[in-house]
């Protein structure tokens, strides 16, 4: 974390304002926050445990487990995942009956399942949440939710293998097999073939998405865009769900990518409109205020209606092009340079 924090600074060091040096700020911020829990819930520990042993009251036992947990939860907020479990397993072993025990354990399932993927250690501690604490909401959650991703896993793992029928050695590309004797029917037979392989990947993305895999789920929809790219609607539907999924896990630039494969490869698109605004507003969560305002333009001029986001992106524009100070410079131009717009001696270029 000494390390991490080092390379957060050196970019704060580069440049004090702007989408990187807020995020570097945040990530000190944050790493700093979660460590200091860390220092001190684990004094807590020692010193409540080792109170209990001497004086076995409630208020030890309790101080010791509150402590344990929260101690849990700052490596997991961290995403040091292995220390996180560690800590969870003390906490259920050292103190199951304390009421944050089943949290502890159905915790630990949502690691395994959810940053790590790794179903297999998952199952296992869910199914230890069902069988140490039966009795317990935890225990219910923990049912449902191994039914319902059972369900899902079963189907990847058929959909998988009817993909994998169709795939060259390695993988790298997707074809349908004809049998020999089809030649009257090649043409039908391929198409046939190519839909059910689409049909396969797009199941495949969406049940990685319920299991919010998202990389798996990205992974998919690449393959669907890039090795049948003759599948038009289908590759542009890929490309667009890949830059959604990249947007919602903060991935601006990997979004931002995505939406502009979809303009390359299917500028025809249903998904077109939409995705010119979604790439706007990518541009402007990483503080990129000229692309945003060029590329909110662009969806204003090109959406016909009234559509869900025309409004916003009209109000968006008109913010962009305020000039409160009167200096030449419109609003998101001041953004983008980090200086004021309602100081006419703050201003792009005035270091210059």
């Amino acid at each position: 974390w000494d390390k991490v924090t080092q390379h957060y600074q050196a970019i704060v060091d580069i440049a004090t304002t702007g989408y990187y040096a807020d995020e570097a700020k945040n990530a000190i911020a944050h790493i700093h926050k979660n460590r200091e829990v860390i220092r001190l819930k684990n004094a807590e520990y020692h010193k409540y445990n080792a109170q209990y042993e001497q004086d076995a009251t409630e208020e030890n036992f309790n101080g010791a487990a509150d402590a344990l947990y929260e101690v849990a939860r700052a490596h997991e907020e961290l995403g040091d995942n292995p220390e996180a479990i560690r800590n969870y397993e003390r906490m259920v072993k050292e103190f199951a009956e304390h009421p944050k025990a089943p949290q502890a354990q159905f915790q630990i399932g949502n690691i395994y399942f959810f940053a790590l993927y790794d179903y297999f250690s998952g199952w296992t501690a869910f199914v230890e949440v069902a069988d140490k604490f039966p009795n317990t909401n935890e225990a219910i959650e923990a049912k449902r939710l191994l039914i319902y991703t059972g369900r899902i896993l079963t189907e990847l793992k058929q959909l998988m293998e009817e993909i994998a029928l169709y795939e060259t050695e390695g993988g790298k590309y997707i074809r349908p097999r004809i049998p020999s004797d089809s030649d009257k029917d090649k043409d039908f037979l391929m198409k046939v073939m190519a839909d059910l392989i689409v049909q396969n990947l797009q199941r495949v993305a969406s049940n990685w998405e319920q299991l919010r895999n998202y990389p798996r789920a990205i992974q998919a929809y690449k393959k669907l865009a890039t090795e049948m790219p003759t599948k038009k609607f289908a590759a542009a539907d890929a490309f667009y769900r890949a830059g959604t999924l990249y947007q919602q896990n903060g991935r601006y630039e990997r979004a931002i990518r995505a939406y502009n494969s979809l303009f390359e490869n299917a500028p025809e698109s249903t998904w077109r409109n939409e995705a010119v605004y979604q790439q706007a507003v990518c541009y402007r969560a990483i503080r990129e205020f000229g692309s945003a305002y060029e590329g909110f333009k662009a969806y204003m001029s090109i959406t016909k209606g009234d559509t869900p986001y025309l409004r916003e992106a009209e109000q968006i524009v008109r913010q962009f092009e305020l000039d409160q100070d009167k200096d030449g410079y419109l609003f998101y131009q001041e953004q983008e340079e980090g200086t004021s717009d309602r100081d006419a001696t703050s201003h792009p270029g005035m270091h210059d």
